[in-house]
């Protein structure tokens, strides 16, 4: 194949949440019901420069949208930032990472409203930290990261909210059964993404899903990645769905050209 060996994860995600409908959809599904239930999701929209500059996007690989909330008859519109940090590895100070970029979102949000003259109020960020390693685990809070002893003022701790999407440890079945064919299909390629062997045998399943309208050559270029090191083109386009076929080797066309 000729191909390299680094599966590009981080940029899978980009290009998914960049595809029309996939983000209304990866949200709903991620996202807990405190916060599901009151978003308007026609309003959901990639983030103003108010919240990443220039420097700043250089330096990670995540995602900020921002959607608008239903939360009171009394407001006319209210909105929250959502802030989507990937993860193919266990990183112990994960928090401390989305605390970083959430701290200069909101010094960007400062630094916008004075240049307009405006004292408006700051918009609030939830961050979603979605994981698919090998190894198992389960991100720490803030507080947690300091150990045992410290029960009596925990309450004085910052309990920073977010949530946390172990892609790994979710069984074949919880995925099939998300509502959106697009996220059970982009799950299973993350899932499996360590796994050549396993993602080859999933193959049939996710063709099948993909067959529904739902192909993406963001996501097929990326299976046909992690595939490249144990199997031959020949043999990933057996294990398709065939309606699949002509769909599949159009995309590992655009995979050659990149």
């Amino acid at each position: 194949w000729g191909m390299k060996k680094q599966i590009p994860h981080d940029a899978l995600v980009k290009r998914m949440l960049s595809e029309p409908g996939f983000p209304e959809a990866f949200f709903d599904t991620v996202l807990p019901d405190r916060i599901r239930q009151h978003i308007r999701w026609e309003s959901l929209r990639i983030a103003r420069n108010n919240f990443v500059d220039a420097e700043l996007r250089q330096h990670f690989s995540d995602a900020f949208f921002e959607v608008d909330l239903d939360l009171s008859a009394g407001i006319e519109q209210l909105e929250i930032a959502l802030l989507v940090e990937h993860k193919s590895n266990r990183d112990r100070f994960v928090i401390l990472q989305v605390m970083r970029y959430m701290a200069q979102a909101f010094l960007n949000q400062d630094t916008v409203q004075q240049k307009k003259q405006s004292e408006e109020k700051l918009t609030p960020i939830f961050p979603v930290v979605i994981y698919h390693g090998k190894a198992g685990w389960q991100a720490k809070s803030f507080k947690e990261l300091f150990g045992p002893g410290y029960e009596e003022i925990a309450d004085l701790f910052i309990n920073l909210p977010f949530a946390f999407y172990n892609i790994s440890s979710k069984p074949d079945e919880e995925i099939l059964a998300i509502e959106y064919d697009i996220v059970k299909a982009f799950f299973l390629a993350q899932k499996y993404s360590h796994d050549p062997k396993a993602l080859f045998m999933s193959l049939a399943v996710i063709s099948e899903i993909v067959g529904h309208g739902n192909a993406s050559a963001s996501l097929i270029v990326y299976i046909f990645k992690v595939l490249s090191s144990e199997y031959t083109k020949e043999e990933i386009i057996q294990q398709i769905n065939s309606d699949m076929e002509p769909t599949f080797k159009s995309f590992y066309d655009k995979l050659i050209e990149e």
